[in-house]
């Protein structure tokens, strides 16, 4: 101006340019994984940034979508984080940079997808109650119902005892199914024990409980218990020696004695007895003269009557 020019000081200005990925240092679809639920050996999730002064301020993001905004992860502060794996699910990592001076344009890296699956486990067991069958008859089906990540493979045993390893009677693996079942065969009298072990892709195999399966005897007389046809004789009002019947199958027995007049007439109902017991016996009375003819018939839980 006319009087005079004034020059004032200098103003130095830093100019701090926003963070930017190295070549190769943002997350890809590479750094995209498949875990099992707790699984000890887990990649790192790493960014490498560059900027013009200053250190960069890292923040990692935990979302469940690609297109959501996620959650601060605690105290996740550097160039790399280790991803959770103790929760199944799908789960999407990235992390935003600043730099140091806190300017408010942040860089955000490329979602990591991160898969974690569940392990395997047996939802539904079997039962250890015994359960009893007459021999031949249609059994329940045992069924177990599962989780885990498929493909699912389920082995069943059979086996004589608690303890011991048993013959494998059914090998099933599906991509799909997550329940199995087997009907016991009852052609064999006797107790066996089922069970089955379950694998999926991720976590150690499982065994179930055993079911306790006990295929029982049809009502048959045995051989040396049955009655003589031999003719006895006794003098009148003397004692008679009992009748005994054995036979085997299935308790409770119930036995029904029988009088007749004849080897093949009906006969009149003398005795009914409701026992446990697989032997039954009857006196007969000898306080009339004449003959009579006397038989048992016997039933179980199981078969027809004898």
């Amino acid at each position: 101006s006319d009087c005079g020019t004034v020059t004032s000081n200098e103003i130095v200005v830093d100019i701090i340019p926003y963070p930017s990925f190295k070549s190769g240092g943002n997350l890809t679809t590479n750094d995209d994984a498949t875990y099992c639920k707790g699984a000890t050996s887990v990649r790192k999730l790493k960014v490498d940034v560059q900027q013009g002064a200053g250190s960069p301020v890292y923040q990692w993001y935990k979302a469940t979508s690609p297109m959501g905004t996620g959650q601060e992860i605690a105290r996740a502060w550097s160039n790399e984080y280790t991803p959770d794996v103790s929760e199944a699910g799908t789960f999407y990592y990235y992390v935003t940079v600043r730099n140091q001076q806190y300017c408010t344009e942040e860089l955000t890296s490329y979602k990591a997808k991160i898969v974690v699956n569940e392990t395997t486990a047996i939802e539904d067991d079997l039962s250890e109650t015994e359960v009893k069958y007459c021999k031949g008859a249609t059994a329940t089906a045992l069924t177990v119902k599962m989780k885990g990540t498929p493909n699912y493979t389920y082995t069943w045993y059979k086996a004589s005892n608690m303890t011991e390893t048993g013959t494998v009677v059914r090998t099933q693996t599906s991509a799909t199914a997550v329940q199995d079942s087997y009907t016991p065969a009852t052609a064999d009298e006797g107790t066996f024990y089922y069970y089955v072990k379950v694998h999926s892709s991720c976590g150690d195999d499982k065994t179930s409980k055993r079911a306790k399966i006990t295929v029982t005897k049809d009502t048959a007389i045995k051989t040396d218990g049955n009655l003589s046809t031999t003719e006895v004789k006794y003098c009148k009002n003397t004692t008679a020696t009992a009748l005994t019947v054995k036979v085997e199958g299935t308790a409770p027995y119930t036995y029904k004695w029988y009088k007749a007049d004849s080897a093949t007439a009906t006969g009149t109902l003398i005795r009914t007895e409701n026992t446990n017991s697989d032997e039954d016996s009857y006196t007969p009375v000898v306080t009339t003269v004449g003959t009579a003819y006397y038989y048992v018939e016997v039933s179980s839980a199981c078969g027809s009557d004898v």
